[in-house]
Protein backbone atom coordinates (compact mmCIF):
# COMPACT_ATOMS: atom_id res chain seq x y z
CA UNK A 1 0.00 0.00 0.00
CA UNK A 2 1.58 3.23 -0.80
CA UNK A 3 -0.43 6.87 -0.30
CA UNK A 4 0.55 10.29 -1.49
CA UNK A 5 -0.14 13.20 0.83
CA UNK A 6 -1.28 16.14 -0.73
CA UNK A 7 -1.52 19.44 1.19
CA UNK A 8 -3.76 22.49 -0.09
CA UNK A 9 -4.37 25.71 1.12
CA UNK A 10 -7.52 27.08 0.11
CA UNK A 11 -8.90 30.63 0.85
CA UNK A 12 -12.05 32.47 -0.33
CA UNK A 13 -10.02 35.66 -0.84
CA UNK A 14 -9.25 35.93 -4.91
CA UNK A 15 -6.11 38.02 -3.93
CA UNK A 16 -4.59 35.67 -1.50
CA UNK A 17 -5.29 32.61 -3.47
CA UNK A 18 -4.01 33.81 -6.97
CA UNK A 19 -0.67 34.63 -5.00
CA UNK A 20 -0.93 31.04 -3.57
CA UNK A 21 -1.68 29.54 -7.12
CA UNK A 22 1.23 31.65 -8.33
CA UNK A 23 3.83 30.70 -6.13
CA UNK A 24 2.68 26.93 -6.64
CA UNK A 25 3.26 27.57 -10.35
CA UNK A 26 6.82 28.64 -9.91
CA UNK A 27 8.07 26.14 -7.26
CA UNK A 28 6.53 23.69 -9.81
CA UNK A 29 9.12 24.97 -12.39
CA UNK A 30 6.46 26.77 -14.31
CA UNK A 31 8.22 29.94 -16.52
CA UNK A 32 6.57 32.40 -14.83
CA UNK A 33 7.39 36.66 -15.53
CA UNK A 34 8.90 38.35 -12.58
CA UNK A 35 5.98 41.14 -13.59
CA UNK A 36 3.26 38.54 -12.83
CA UNK A 37 4.96 38.06 -9.79
CA UNK A 38 5.04 41.77 -8.93
CA UNK A 39 1.26 42.34 -9.70
CA UNK A 40 0.60 39.30 -7.39
CA UNK A 41 2.69 40.67 -4.35
CA UNK A 42 0.99 44.08 -4.75
CA UNK A 43 -2.26 42.68 -4.32
CA UNK A 44 -1.74 41.47 -1.16
CA UNK A 45 -1.79 44.75 -0.23
CA UNK A 46 -5.38 44.48 -0.43
CA UNK A 47 -5.97 41.25 1.62
CA UNK A 48 -7.65 42.05 5.11
CA UNK A 49 -5.21 41.17 7.67
CA UNK A 50 -7.98 39.20 9.37
CA UNK A 51 -7.82 37.08 6.65
CA UNK A 52 -3.58 37.06 6.51
CA UNK A 53 -3.53 35.94 10.19
CA UNK A 54 -5.60 32.42 9.30
CA UNK A 55 -2.67 31.84 6.65
CA UNK A 56 0.44 33.94 8.41
CA UNK A 57 3.22 31.03 8.38
CA UNK A 58 2.39 30.22 5.01
CA UNK A 59 2.39 33.52 3.19
CA UNK A 60 5.41 34.08 5.33
CA UNK A 61 6.98 30.82 4.26
CA UNK A 62 6.21 32.01 0.58
CA UNK A 63 7.64 35.48 0.90
CA UNK A 64 10.93 34.51 2.11
CA UNK A 65 11.06 31.81 -0.42
CA UNK A 66 10.44 34.26 -2.99
CA UNK A 67 13.29 36.63 -1.39
CA UNK A 68 15.71 33.67 -0.86
CA UNK A 69 15.54 32.33 -4.62
CA UNK A 70 15.01 35.72 -6.89
CA UNK A 71 17.85 37.09 -5.90
CA UNK A 72 18.63 38.99 -9.07
CA UNK A 73 14.86 40.37 -9.96
CA UNK A 74 14.78 43.86 -7.78
CA UNK A 75 11.36 44.47 -8.39
CA UNK A 76 10.20 41.53 -7.00
CA UNK A 77 12.76 42.00 -3.69
CA UNK A 78 11.45 45.43 -3.18
CA UNK A 79 8.04 44.40 -3.52
CA UNK A 80 7.95 40.89 -1.13
CA UNK A 81 10.21 43.35 1.60
CA UNK A 82 6.77 46.11 1.14
CA UNK A 83 4.24 42.94 1.46
CA UNK A 84 6.39 41.64 4.92
CA UNK A 85 6.22 45.51 6.06
CA UNK A 86 2.66 45.55 5.48
CA UNK A 87 1.94 42.86 7.60
CA UNK A 88 3.91 43.61 10.06
CA UNK A 89 2.05 47.02 10.48
CA UNK A 90 -1.00 46.26 9.98
CA UNK A 91 -0.56 43.33 12.92
CA UNK A 92 1.02 46.23 15.01
CA UNK A 93 -2.08 48.70 14.26
CA UNK A 94 -5.05 45.44 14.90
CA UNK A 95 -3.02 45.04 18.20
CA UNK A 96 -2.63 41.25 16.75
CA UNK A 97 1.71 41.19 17.72
CA UNK A 98 0.97 37.90 19.14
CA UNK A 99 0.53 36.36 15.91
CA UNK A 100 4.48 37.54 14.96
CA UNK A 101 6.25 36.10 17.47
Amino acid sequence: VRSHLVSTVYTQDHYLHDFFHHCQMIKSGSQATPGDLVKHLKCLHGVEIQVMIHFLPTILAQLFHILATMTKEEDVTINCLRVLIYIVAKCHEEGLDQYLR
